[in-house]
């Protein structure tokens, strides 16, 4: 079913194991993004507008 969509990414909250994005990435050659969920989830983000914008950067640089 992945394949057949097109889908190229999959979004992963960066808490959550990484067995089970690995094996679908195997399986189906897409790649798995690792996101924060929450804010100061990473260095640099302050707020939710912070977040939000990091999630579309990453989004944007891993799907070109």
């Amino acid at each position: 079913m992945i394949k057949d969509q097109g889908i190229k990414l999959m979004l992963v909250a960066s808490y959550f194991e990484k067995k089970s994005p690995k094996m679908i990435e195997e399986k189906t050659g897409i790649k798995a993004l690792y996101l924060p969920l929450f804010v100061k989830g990473i260095e640099n983000i302050e707020d939710n507008f912070g977040l939000v914008d990091y999630w579309i950067d990453q989004i944007i640089a891993n799907i070109q």
